[in-house]
């Protein structure tokens, strides 16, 4: 159960380290970057406490996969805004919407939340970024 607050702990200073090792082979960060970078850090906070604050509270089986479903959905909507990325702010959307079924699925049901997150994950994550490798690998071969 507080494997999930590991994640953010781990991600957060590797997403600093490989954005600072860009930075440091180009020389410059766009404000684009500036301000995905404080959002995806936010959201890993958010993530983190939200998580731990649900586990004090008893709660954390009831509504963690829709909480950070809804987190995922809303860095991915604000992420494809930011970059004019069409596919990756739908993805956000229906990522979004999603995150409210783990609500419905309590009881017996609960197992299924699981495939819930994955099924958020792999919308609001996994898609986009291969639409999005695509897309720079044909704008860059233009």
């Amino acid at each position: 159960m507080w494997l999930w607050v590991g994640i953010p702990l781990i991600g957060t200073p590797l997403m600093v380290y490989f954005l600072n090792e860009d930075y440091e082979r180009t020389g410059c960060r766009t404000l684009e970057q500036n301000i995905i970078l404080m959002m995806w850090i936010f959201v890993g906070f958010a993530s983190c406490v939200g998580g731990v604050a649900m586990g004090f509270v008893g709660i954390f089986p009831l509504c963690y996969c829709a909480y950070q479903g809804l987190l995922v959905g809303f860095g991915c909507f604000m992420t494809g805004i930011i970059l004019h990325f069409r596919p990756k702010t739908i993805c956000g959307i229906i990522a979004s919407f999603l995150s409210v079924t783990p609500l419905f699925l309590q009881g017996d049901l609960w197992p299924w939340q699981l495939l819930v997150a994955s099924l958020i994950s792999v919308i609001a994550l996994i898609i986009p970024g291969h639409l999005f490798h695509n897309y720079v690998k044909n704008y860059e071969s233009l």
